[in-house]
């Protein structure tokens, strides 16, 4: 190798250097960018709707502390419908797909409601009532739990938000842990 085609090599191995490190930067400051940008429209959506999403936050935790709380909700079609309507204005990614898929969750116990009330004994009937009304539940919480992160930024286990629900939690925890991590699945496929 010759002094001129050393000197050469050595011109482009540091374009090539100042090439990538540019590149880099350059999308580094592209990432940046976006963050931020993302950041003040978050921080911007929050001021706007900030009273409005502690509401929504409210409702839904008074549907879950309440007394029978559950079978009261189902059965106010406009309550719903109004929770519903804040909550695709108002949540986050996975909080509408929570609420989404306790609407679904809803919608064919009401399907199958109508298509099984003949063939069931009174016990049984009441058992699934009981299980029916667990998962509800869990929905609530873990519809809870995003809404929390939306409003506040605290990251609550919907487990915790159960333990303050029932007052023996021992009992149940085990099946509400199942139907919790069937609700994380369908959020997250």
């Amino acid at each position: 190798m010759n002094g001129s085609s050393f000197c050469f090599f050595q011109f482009v191995l540091i374009i090539i250097v100042f090439l990538v490190l540019s590149a880099s930067e350059l999308y580094s400051s592209q990432v940046l960018i976006k963050s931020a940008h993302q950041l003040q429209i978050e921080s911007y959506f929050r001021d706007i709707s900030g009273s409005k999403l502690e509401d929504l936050f409210s409702k839904w935790t008074d549907a879950l502390i309440s007394e029978n709380s559950f079978a009261k909700f189902v059965e106010n079609p406009k309550n719903v419908e109004i929770l519903m309507r804040n909550t695709i204005m108002y949540g986050s990614n996975k909080t509408i797909s929570v609420a989404a898929l306790f609407m679904q969750f809803i919608y064919n116990d009401k399907t199958e409601e109508s298509s099984s009330k003949d063939n069931c004994s009174e016990n049984s009937e009441k058992a699934e009532d009981y299980e029916h009304n667990l998962k509800g539940l869990a929905y609530l919480a873990e519809l809870i739990s995003s809404l929390k992160l939306d409003f506040s930024g605290y990251d609550i286990s919907p487990q915790l938000i159960l333990q303050i629900k029932f007052e023996d939690w021992e009992y149940i925890k085990d099946k509400m842990v199942i139907y919790l991590d069937e609700i994380e699945k369908q959020v997250d496929s």
